[in-house]
């Protein structure tokens, strides 16, 4: 199965009204663009590997952690999907709905987790 459905979700993170971490939240979510990455669902546990850096180690996290957290309540349905009986299109179409279906999830995350690192770093 294809898993590379999951880079659908991936843009930049919108602007907070924070002025002192505009410009580094604007950089972050750039940075953000960039990313790449895989998941995958065994045994209930989704998990995530980076397969092009953003350059940023922060923002690599953020996005496999958005990643889990949007999927991991779904994990067994995705592994049904994934590995279950039935047409395989059938199942990739499925699971491709799904899929889309996390994306405000992830937005939500992305946002959120890069305006925390950039809160962290304004304040070091």
């Amino acid at each position: 199965m294809s898993v590379l459905a999951a880079l659908i979700f991936l843009q930049a993170a919108p602007q907070v009204a924070e002025p002192e971490a505009d410009s580094d939240i604007v950089v972050l979510g750039q940075k953000l663009r960039n990313w790449k990455g895989t998941w995958r669902s065994r045994k209930g546990v989704v998990s995530c590997r980076t397969t092009k850096s953003s350059g940023d180690p922060g923002v690599d996290a953020v996005s496999c952690e958005g990643l889990i957290a949007c999927l991991s309540p779904d994990a067994a349905r995705i592994e049904v999907l994934m590995h279950g009986k039935g047409k395989r299109a059938e199942r990739q179409s499925a699971l491709n709905e799904l899929l889309v279906g996390k994306k405000a999830c992830l937005d939500d995350r992305h946002k959120r987790g890069i305006a925390a690192l950039a809160d962290r770093r304004a304040a070091q």
